[in-house]
Parts: C-alpha cells; structure tokens; sequence
C-alpha cells in the first residue's frame, strides 16, 4: 500500500477490508451532465469524483511521489463500487485518472480486470478522463492510449483551456484517441467577465478542427443556468453538446432534499430548450 493510499484510508476512515467504516461511501461524489441537443454518441450520465476539498493538492502530492498508476487503479475499483451501490443505477460514467497513469501501456488491462472482478462487463460505458494540464511524461508513447479503445473504455480530455498554449500543443496529441473533450471551468468564467463573444469563437473554431468528438462545458452552476441562460443557449449554437453541472463545496455533503429533486428537473427542463436551438 503506498504512502497517497494509506493518506485515502486514513482521510476515509476505509478498513482493512477496504469498506469506510462507517458503513456508507464517503469517498465519491457525483455531477451530473445534460445534454443541451441531441446526441447520436453514448455519453456518460454522470462523473463520479473522490469526495475531498483538497483534490489538487492531493492529486498533486500523488504525481509528487509517482503514486498516480496504483492510486489511480485502487480508486477506480472504489468507484466501481460506488456506482453499483447508487439507489438509482448509474449507466454509464467518466472517472479521472492522472495522464501518467493513461500512458502506462498496462493500465487499460488492468482496469478492465478490475471491471470483470466487479460485474462490469460493458466497458464501453465507462470513459477515462485524462487530466489536459498535466505534462506527458518524458519517453511515454501516446499511442499506449489504444489499448483503452482495445479493452472496450472510452476516453476524454478533461479541463482543457484552449487559452493555455501548453494544453492546445497537447491536445493535438490527445484528441485523436478521445471520443469527449471537456472545456474547464474557466470558459463559463470568461462568459461571465464580459467575453463571451471570444469564448463561443473559441469553441466553434474548434468544433471545426474536431467534429467527431463530443464537447462538454464543465462548470454549469444552478446560478448560471437561471441568471444567464443566454450564455449556454449560444455556447450550445457554437458547438458544446453537454453541460457539467457543478456543485459548489458548501452544497455537497447536504442529504438529497426535495429542493434538490426540484432543482434537478428544472435542469433538465432548461436543458432540454437547448436542445431546440
């Protein structure tokens, strides 16, 4: 057991066994995405999360160590676990592991192991987020990112910023093999800061370089959806296929609430006039 997976059980309170103690999962959350018109491609319902505040730091301190590959698998069995334990089935999601743990070549293989030891058998509704704003390690091979295709997963860029010149050169290389690209949060951000225009040339201009993959905007916040739904109506025309709703921190150990049922339905009400734009 590494050092950031001893950090997990203690933080997690997770027993020998490998079950929290308390008899519930703490470790995941969950966001949902809704598509703002239809979509021909399987795209995830949901992105399951490791329910802590301090993710960067953390994540950062794994990559630190070079603990990202058997973190990032023994996460992955716990959100396997998750996801089966959920009342309401979760279909299909996307997990985020590290872009050094996505190019070691026996990763994939692992996984899907993984999946047949916990009853998951089409992989074809899991998708791999790799995080853009990492580096690709010195002498790794970004063709090793087949062998997801080849063991049935589906994979996405996570946070891309097409205003970071380091991630657009990466993107290059990593679009190729994703089905998903996800814009960061810092797009619905500049909408708000009064650039909106330059955001939806953005997108369409990439809409145009990558027409087969599927684009989401992470970041859809109830406040915006209410507030400025002219924003996502227009990201929408210019080529954003999914919004990633996000659930800021003070909100998300709140028990389920029939306010939150409501606010769910008014989402999918919203997002459903996206799609008759």
């Amino acid at each position: 057991m590494n050092a950031s997976i001893r950090d997990l059980s203690d933080h997690f309170q997770i027993s020998a066994v490998g079950r929290p103690s308390s008899g519930e999962d703490p470790m995941f959350r969950s966001e949902k995405f809704y598509t703002s018109y239809g979509v021909d491609h399987l795209v995830p319902s949901c992105e399951i999360l490791l329910n802590r505040s301090d993710c960067e730091d953390f994540f950062q301190g794994v990559r630190h160590r070079r603990e990202s590959l058997h973190t990032d698998l023994f996460l992955f069995g716990k959100a396997l676990d998750y996801a089966k334990a959920q009342e309401k089935s979760i279909g299909s999601f996307s997990f985020n592991i590290d872009l050094s743990s996505a190019l070691e070549p026996s990763f994939a293989a692992r996984a899907s192991l993984i999946c047949s030891e916990k009853g998951f058998f089409d992989r074809a509704k899991i998708f791999f987020e790799i995080t853009e704003h990492a580096e690709i390690p010195e002498g790794a091979r970004v063709e090793v990112l087949q062998n997801f295709k080849a063991h049935g997963f589906r994979l996405a860029i996570d946070d891309f910023n097409p205003y970071i010149p380091e991630q657009v050169e990466r993107l290059e290389k990593l679009a190729p093999y994703a089905e998903i690209i996800k814009f960061d949060h810092a797009m619905i951000e500049k909408c708000v800061a009064g650039h909106a225009e330059d955001i939806y040339g953005q997108i369409a201009q990439y809409r145009k370089l990558y027409p087969d993959q599927v684009f989401v905007q992470e970041g859809l916040t109830s406040e915006m959806l209410y507030l400025r739904p002219a924003y996502l109506k227009d990201m929408a025309k210019s080529g954003i296929e999914l919004f990633q709703h996000f659930v800021p921190q003070q909100e998300r150990r709140a028990p389920a609430s029939e306010h939150e049922e409501s606010r769910d339905s008014n989402l999918m009400l919203v997002t459903r006039e996206l799609a008759c734009v």
